[in-house]
């Protein structure tokens, strides 16, 4: 059963690899959705933006097998947070396919946020080196709220250079991996494992040059996920990793901070190549660190 759970990132990267290169080759002849080059674009022609899809089916498909396999993931929490992904990429969708307003966009934003919230979804507590504050309920919700909008926005803004938005996900979400398997919660290991495993797939097609982005369904949904799992981490009812202690939450508090510093980097000179391998580098730091200098409480 073990070996089984642990061959099903495998199962994302492959099943994503062979549907981005299917994109690619359908995209050639002339079929899908095409990203315009503009003044941020590596590209001077217009790229497929389906990539997202790929991600998507790599990532979900291997958290079905698991389900089947008897992991208890039906759990009101993660039905939450797949009803609130199915929201996002479905505007996300839209808005490739037919521009939607951004009102209509940030509208859907904010309900998926809101369905969080409501599902148990709550940074209600900042805790640093020698702090721990309580936040009010009403402000610890809007500070959720305004988080998981950001979070959604900040990877579409990424999207459309080579590799950056995957490299991202790839680094972040396999160090969020790392975190649940030290803490020994297998369902926050298996969906993060998946979710890196997947944006490891479609990078095949996406590292410089590339030849497919994500799209907003793409990124829109990993920036809902990566939000996720930044507050499920400091939040037990979502993930018993949150028991974990402090040291686990500001390990996934410097995820928090590697987000924000590639997004300042996204519109940095220098080699984009560079900057991923560094992002990597901070992310299984943040693992490391945290885990090898603090004391569990």
């Amino acid at each position: 059963m073990s070996l089984t759970l642990a061959l099903l990132p495998l199962t994302a990267l492959l099943l994503s690899a062979a549907t981005t290169r299917w994109l690619i080759l359908r995209a050639a002849a002339g079929w899908g959705i095409f990203d315009q080059p503009n003044a941020r674009s590596l590209h001077s022609s217009p790229i497929p933006r389906t990539g997202g899809v790929a991600v998507l089916c790599g990532g979900s498909v291997p958290l079905l097998a698991a389900l089947l396999l008897g992991v208890d993931m039906m759990t009101p929490e993660l039905l939450g947070i797949g009803a609130a992904l199915v929201l996002v990429a479905s505007i996300s969708l839209l808005d490739d396919v037919r521009q939607v307003s951004p009102v209509v966009r940030l509208l859907a934003h904010g309900s998926a946020a809101g369905l969080l919230i409501f599902n148990g979804l709550n940074w209600s507590t900042l805790e640093l080196p020698g702090l721990t504050l309580a936040l009010p309920s009403l402000l610890a919700s809007g500070l959720t709220l305004l988080y998981v909008m950001w979070m959604i926005n900040l990877y579409n803004f990424m999207d459309g250079l080579d590799g950056f938005a995957g490299g991202m996900a790839v680094s972040g979400f396999t160090a969020l991996a790392l975190l649940g398997g030290i803490s020994g919660d297998l369902v926050f290991t298996l969906i993060a494992g998946s979710i890196a495993a997947a944006a490891l797939g479609f990078l095949t097609g996406n590292f410089p040059p590339a030849r497919i982005f994500l799209g907003d369904i793409g990124a829109a949904s990993l920036g809902l996920l990566a939000a996720v799992y930044r507050c499920g981490a400091s939040n037990a009812v979502y993930f018993h990793c949150g028991q974990r202690g402090w040291h686990f939450r500001r390990s996934s508090l410097m995820q928090l901070g590697r987000y924000c510093t590639d997004c300042g980097a996204a519109n940095g000179s220098g080699k984009r190549t560079v900057r991923i391998i560094i992002s990597g580098w901070c992310s299984l730091a943040g693992v490391a660190a945290p885990h090898c200098c603090a004391v569990t409480r």
